[in-house]
């Protein structure tokens, strides 16, 4: 069987399986799609259902208590109406009974008239003498006078005993209601005795479903069926709202499971009663199994609905599939002749691509192995070639001064000039840039031939135009290209020649220096060790503190280390930027909870970043401590020269900041033009300027001019490295603004600060 009758059927079989996979698939979607809106219907219905019938549950279980409430309150009124009618009556009949008896009440009439009446309250006086007295208590009643003749009479009802006939009345209409679908609904009731809570915090007054526990005293610890102690939560609505719903799961009798349920409780403050009814959540479960089973019917239809569909356009497909074969068979067959005709062809040409793919692999392969500038063998080339052999790299000396002075083309040639000249002398490899490398089988061969490379290259001069260079060479020997680089660059720092590789390098010292700490600052990010120290700045006049300067530091095995120990390594590793954000966020944190101004350092490598000042501005913002920071930065020649620089100091200036210049005086100054061009609000005076005054009269005349112009311009000056007290007081005299030193305070934990 041919590749072409083998690619025909893998294509008619592929062909078939593609279109039956897109009717499964068209089939399968448009299902799981019908599916899905179906059920996001069913879980809405059942969700609104469940909604409304917790909400009618909650409206029918207020209703009912409010309901006896209102009961309650009207019954209160038509008793005391009914009593005050017949209190009228009474004082009606005791008007006539004098009047007939001619003014005579003997106690035996009295007594056997109210003895009629044992809930109410009579007292009877004559000449304030008592004639006759029955529970009478002025405090606990409501009561009508009658003054007839020589007689005083008062009848009245108890307060309490309207209450204890109001309540019996309630509790009576109590265990007379039933609400609800099933009519199970029931109101109980129970007596506040302690609103505090406790064993003793109720008492139960009415309790429909189980007469037993009238009377019976209740604790707030009762827990229900999941350890909620939902008691508790009826006396926090008692002491607070008066009235709520309290959620927990209880033990279902009828069916013997654990239910969730929802009362409704609310305080009848007159009495110190806490009315509560709940119904049990699942009577809604039937309501929910019809639902579900006309989702069910919905699904069985679908699935019927699809089968049928399937079915249809499977049948369809197979039409299809047969008319696509046909015309696929006949395209195949059309093409086979014409692939054909054109394989002898390819046969020809391949013949000719192979030899020139031969011909270009043999070009590659050199290209890969030279360089393309001075056509010298490369680093790859050297590493195919260095096997148990001694390198030496060849470092031409300030080469960045030619480049930069007579231009990168010329730096070119000179540097092609210089391999041609290495190469004269010893098969030479080039490296990158302006390195080079040679090989031998030994260490004193390899410095043999670099000190005749030397001696030759005195005698050598570079044209370019009408100039002549002369090169100067390092050189460094090691066994790998690693030791070489090593040594080389132990020979541009001792500047020596010619430096071979050994162990006890003191460059090998400080890489691995270096390296320790290195993985100390690692440590000190990680576990959150990168800590401030804050320094206080004195007013000289008030010697009261203006702001805190902060200062970088980190702790590692219970010691804390300065910046002298780690801050240049870390712009070496490139974990400087990490140390300078940490120290933000923290100072910015510990200070915006203050009202003290403070400081932070930052160096022009910062203000060139513009990653990491787009962060200080957004810290600046977050922490709103525009008005609080001064930033200080070093005085340096880029302060001056460097137009971003400028901008940067201006736009921090802009948003509020100070800008405050550190360490005046140490090094390049160029006041005229910090006056004219920059924001600047404080000038820090550096210490070496400062410590000498009182023995050094030159330098106590050059403060005192530096103090002078500043106060021209409206800067405020600090004094650093302030010592002792007769160091201040020369610099008070000085008319300097405030001063900073162990004088006043040491460095300190910002964490510390109060």
């Amino acid at each position: 069987m041919s590749k072409i009758e083998t690619l025909k059927k893998k294509i008619l079989k592929y062909n078939v399986l593609s279109i039956y996979v897109v009717v499964i698939f068209f089939t399968l979607s448009s299902f799981f799609i019908a599916y899905s809106i179906i059920y996001e219907k069913y879980q809405t219905d059942i969700n609104i259902i469940k909604k409304n019938y917790i909400q009618n549950q909650k409206s029918l279980m207020k209703n009912q208590i409010n309901n006896l409430i209102n009961y309650i309150n009207l019954s209160r009124k038509e008793l005391k109406f009914k009593e005050t009618e017949e209190i009228d009556k009474l004082l009606k009949f005791f008007a006539v009974q004098i009047k007939n008896n001619n003014s005579k009440i003997t106690y035996s009439k009295a007594a056997t008239l109210f003895s009629l009446f044992p809930h109410l309250s009579v007292k009877i006086t004559k000449n304030k003498k008592i004639v006759f007295i029955k529970n009478f208590d002025s405090e606990d009643m409501t009561a009508k006078k009658m003054k007839l003749k020589k007689y005083n009479i008062i009848i009245g009802i108890k307060n309490s005993v309207i209450k204890q006939l109001v309540q019996k009345k309630a509790i009576k209409y109590i265990y007379t209601i039933r609400f609800g679908a099933k009519n199970n609904g029931y109101i109980s009731v129970a007596e506040i005795l302690n609103y505090k809570g406790g064993k003793n915090f109720a008492k139960v007054i009415a309790l429909p479903v189980k007469p037993s526990m009238v009377g019976k005293i209740l604790s707030d610890n009762k827990k229900d069926a999941k350890g909620k102690l939902y008691r508790k939560e009826y006396l926090k609505i008692a002491n607070t709202t008066g009235e709520g719903f309290v959620s927990y799961w209880f033990y279902k009798y009828s069916d013997k499971t654990v239910k969730p349920k929802i009362s409704y409780v609310k305080l009848y403050k007159p009495w110190n009663w806490l009315i509560f009814t709940s119904v049990f959540l699942d009577d809604i479960d039937n309501v929910l199994h019809k639902k579900e089973l006309v989702f069910k019917n919905e699904i069985r239809n679908l699935e019927i609905l699809y089968i049928i569909l399937f079915l249809i356009i499977v049948f369809i497909a197979r039409i299809l599939i047969e008319k696509e074969n046909n015309i696929i068979r006949s395209i195949i067959e059309e093409y086979e002749e014409k692939i054909n005709e054109k394989n002898e062809i390819l046969k020809q040409n391949n013949i000719y691509l192979q030899t020139e793919v031969d011909k270009k692999t043999k070009e590659l392969i050199n290209s890969m192995f030279k360089d393309n500038l001075t056509n010298l063998p490369n680093r790859e080339k050297l590493i195919n070639d260095m096997d148990n052999k001694y390198v030496a790299i060849i470092n031409i000396d300030d080469f960045k001064e030619i480049n930069d002075f007579f231009g990168i083309k010329v730096g070119d040639e000179i540097i092609k000039e210089f391999g041609e000249f290495l190469n004269s002398l010893q098969i030479t490899y080039k490296l990158s840039g302006d390195e080079f490398a040679i090989i031998a089988d030994k260490p004193a061969k390899l410095k043999h031939m670099a000190n005749n490379i030397i001696y030759q290259l005195k005698k050598k001069k570079f044209q370019t135009g009408q100039e002549e260079i002369k090169l100067n060479i390092s050189v460094g020997i090691g066994q790998t290209l690693s030791e070489a680089d090593i040594a080389l660059k132990h020979s541009k720092k001792r500047k020596k020649q010619i430096i071979v590789y050994n162990k006890n390098l003191p460059i090998l010292k400080e890489f691995e220096e270096n390296l320790k700490w290195k993985k100390i600052i690692n440590e000190a990010i990680e576990k959150d060790n990168v800590i401030p120290y804050i320094q206080a700045i004195i007013n000289n006049k008030t010697k009261k503190i203006e702001k805190y300067e902060c200062l970088m530091r980190i702790k590692h095995e219970n010691n804390i280390y300065t910046p002298y120990y780690f801050l240049e390594i870390a712009k070496k590793t490139h974990q400087y930027e990490t140390l300078q954000k940490i120290m933000i966020k923290k100072c910015f944190d510990r200070f915006s909870k203050t009202d003290y101004n403070f400081s932070i350092n930052l160096s022009l490598r910062d203000l060139k970043n513009e990653q990491f000042i787009r962060f200080l501005i957004k810290q600046i913002e977050k922490y709103n401590v525009h008005s609080q920071l001064t930033i200080e930065l070093l005085e340096d020649e880029e302060l001056i020269s460097d137009q971003k620089i400028n901008e940067v100091i201006h736009k921090l200036s802009g948003i509020g900041v100070k800008i405050a210049i550190d360490d005046f005086g140490s090094g390049y100054s160029n006041f005229v033009y910090l006056i004219k061009n920059l924001p600047i609000d404080t000038i820090k005076i550096d210490g070496t300027l400062v410590k000498d005054i009182l023995n050094d009269e030159k330098q106590k005349k050059l403060l005192k001019k530096i103090v002078e112009i500043t106060k021209e311009f409206d800067f405020e000056t600090i004094a650093e490295f302030v010592e002792n007290e007769e160091l201040y007081l020369e610099l008070l005299k000085l008319n300097i603004d405030a001063s900073q030193g162990y004088h006043f305070s040491k460095p300190f934990n910002i964490n510390d600060l109060n």
